[in-house]
């Protein structure tokens, strides 16, 4: 089984030690880098892109000497930039919302469960964005914007669920209706609001439906 190969940024060594034990209890895991400062990351970053690179950065937003969302807009002048794993203790829409806006992977709370970790990194190294359910779920609280036109009401159930990371299967299971209705509802709602992907549709309900500019 080919390795993911992570590299973690954390400025408080004891979090960093306790993500690597982790996820090294992970088969297809590998730790090739750690640090506790943004510009050391980006220099072991130009160093391991010229070896085999590294597929998923896992980093804290809010550190002393480079910021989270600095690191996010350095690696994209990486030869090979890695998918970018916010990990951090606030999970408020704004902060959220600009991880995405500058092309993060993903988005997990440090109060989240270790296998939401597992999972963000698994779907970061094949293309997928993931916000942790919890997390979802505290932001979008529930209910859309009354005012968001269009929409019937099934299809702000479905955009509720969207929100809390449920997959078509889970939106099935949950509605009491096939997975092939819930894909063409997701696919519908998609259209009406103008998205390309269920994390635009997501970070929109985040935000309470106000607006599709900025998703």
């Amino acid at each position: 089984m080919p390795h993911i190969r992570v590299y973690l940024v954390d400025d408080h060594e004891i979090v960093r030690r306790g993500l690597s034990a982790f996820l090294d209890t992970a088969a297809d895991v590998a730790i090739v880098g750690e640090t506790g400062d943004g510009h050391v990351a980006i220099r072991d970053l130009i160093s391991l892109d010229e070896s085999n690179g590294v597929d998923v950065l896992l980093t804290d937003l809010m550190m002393p000497a480079l910021s989270g969302f600095d690191l996010l807009q350095q690696v994209k002048s990486l030869s090979h930039p890695p998918r970018v794993i916010v990990l951090s203790a606030y999970g408020d829409s704004e902060r959220v919302r600009r991880a995405f806006d500058l092309d993060a992977a993903g988005y997990v709370k440090k109060s989240a469960r270790p296998d939401s970790i597992l999972e963000a990194i698994r779907a970061a190294a094949n293309g997928r964005q993931y916000v942790d359910p919890e997390l979802a779920v505290q932001l979008a609280q529930g209910s859309l914007d009354p005012d968001v036109p269009s929409l019937t009401p099934r299809e702000r159930e479905v955009v509720t669920l969207v929100a809390q990371g449920m997959s078509n299967l889970d939106i099935a299971h949950e509605l009491f209706i096939s997975e092939r209705t819930a894909r063409t509802h997701v696919s519908h709602v998609l259209g009406k609001l103008g998205f390309e992907s269920r994390i635009q549709l997501a970070l929109w309900a985040l935000d309470g439906g106000r607006g599709n500019d900025q998703a």
